[in-house]
């Protein structure tokens, strides 16, 4: 069922949820992290103090950069009425899934899979940035427009332009401020935002029971009167440098683009396709023990991404790209890796070719395995740096023909 029908039949069941009818913007209110909940009231009374100050509320969101901090984000605006506008736009088009505070607990969530994105950590995973580094704004508007493939986020490409614009903008909010608020509780607690231990198989582990378990450990260890505590208070200067670091990250992000390189091929160039293949399933690359030999996804890892989800590796043969089709987001997805799941860059791993190597090789290629691999490594040392980046770069776009072709070798 859509998601947005969903939606109609739990506010027409005469439930009350925010933005249901019966509820005005006037009386919405943010919800703090289950993690910072577990700290003494006094502490939380600040924390949500500080987040107001900085952020507003769901009827009236703010920006206090303008009088205290830099905050320069390209395209972005975070005038009052903008964001007033955004929060209204977010509310009729997102909140049912991704949550009135952008926590991905909207009323639709438990229905989905996979989960709506928490936007509270700020990690994106579809970025044309490193990973580990805030996307650009581009990229967000990307997903906006495109949706992601294979999921319950539709493309919002036929909204007003301008309200979506807004809305974007509203989301960014939701990131500084739930960023804003993990800050300081890591302040306070340098372990209360880490996530439970990693079930040996999370595809059959419960889940959820490992989340209440790991809240129940926190709290014990923080203590009913906070003596657990690394620190006792939060100061003026500490919350302000908190709201410093998150806004350079962001503003850092443009600093961080992952640049295209390599010679781009014909998508469908047969000797590119098999280089990738016998690339694919090497131990450097490891494409193999998540997507499978044959690229379905039943390889024998099933890791939890950085929400603590089950993250199953996509099936490569049904042609549906989560991060965009182009052959840049590809490119990207290989190269760079996609922040906050098990899907590592390779882009710096990869062995160089035997063609490169043979270039500056001091000694003839031997034929023995053994003395072949020694070859390799010796060799590898004489390589030029940049000519090393272009032949990797290279062996990532044969990789991208290679996942290309499954889809188009795939069977409905």
């Amino acid at each position: 069922m859509n998601a947005r029908w969903i939606i109609v039949l739990i506010c027409g069941s005469g439930l009350l949820i925010a933005g249901c009818q019966g509820s005005s913007p006037d009386e919405l209110k943010y919800r703090l992290s289950d993690q910072t909940k577990l700290l003494p009231e006094e502490q939380q009374t600040v924390i949500e103090g500080a987040l107001f100050q900085h952020f507003g509320t769901p009827a009236r969101p703010v920006v206090m950069a303008k009088n205290e901090l830099e905050l320069e984000i390209e395209g972005a605006s975070f005038d009052s009425e903008h964001l007033k506008k955004g929060a209204a736009g977010f509310r009729r088009l997102c909140m049912h899934c991704h949550g009135l505070s952008g926590d991905g607990m909207g009323p639709t969530a438990p229905f989905l899979n996979p989960r709506p994105r928490d936007y509270r950590a700020g990690r994106y995973k579809f970025a044309s940035t490193k990973n580990g580094s805030k996307p650009m704004r581009e990229d967000l508007m990307r997903t906006l427009n495109n949706g992601v493939p294979g999921t319950s986020m539709p493309s919002f490409k036929l909204e007003d332009p301008e309200e979506l614009q807004a809305v974007l903008d509203y989301v960014l909010v939701l990131s500084f401020r739930g960023q804003v608020e993990q800050e300081l509780g890591y302040y306070l607690f340098n372990n209360l935002f880490t996530k439970p231990e990693e079930p040996e198989d999370p595809s059959k582990a419960d889940l959820a029971k490992l989340r209440r378990q790991h809240l129940e450990a926190l709290a014990s260890e923080i203590g009913e009167d906070g003596s657990g505590l690394d620190e006792e208070e939060l100061t003026t200067d500490v919350i302000l440098e908190s709201v410093e670091l998150v806004f350079g990250q962001w503003m850092e992000a443009a600093d961080n683009v992952v640049e295209v390189e390599g010679d781009v091929p014909s998508l469908g160039d047969p000797e590119s396709v098999e280089r990738g293949r016998n690339l694919y399933t090497t131990a450097a690359a490891q494409c193999a023990s998540c997507h499978g030999t044959s690229g379905t996804g039943d390889g024998t890892q099933i890791p939890t991404d950085s929400w603590f989800n089950v993250a199953r590796p996509a099936n490569l043969r049904r042609g549906l790209y989560r991060g965009g089709g182009r052959p840049e987001d590809l490119w990207r997805r290989v190269q760079a890796g996609i922040e906050g799941s098990a899907m590592p860059g390779f882009g710096n791993t990869l062995p160089l070719t035997d063609a490169l190597l043979e270039k500056h090789a001091e000694e003839e290629k031997p034929t023995d395995q053994a003395a072949l691999e020694a070859w390799r490594a010796a060799t590898a040392a004489n390589v030029p740096e940049d000519e090393a980046i272009q032949d990797r770069a290279n062996s990532v776009w044969d990789l991208v023909c290679f996942v290309r072709s499954l889809a188009l070798t795939s069977t409905p």
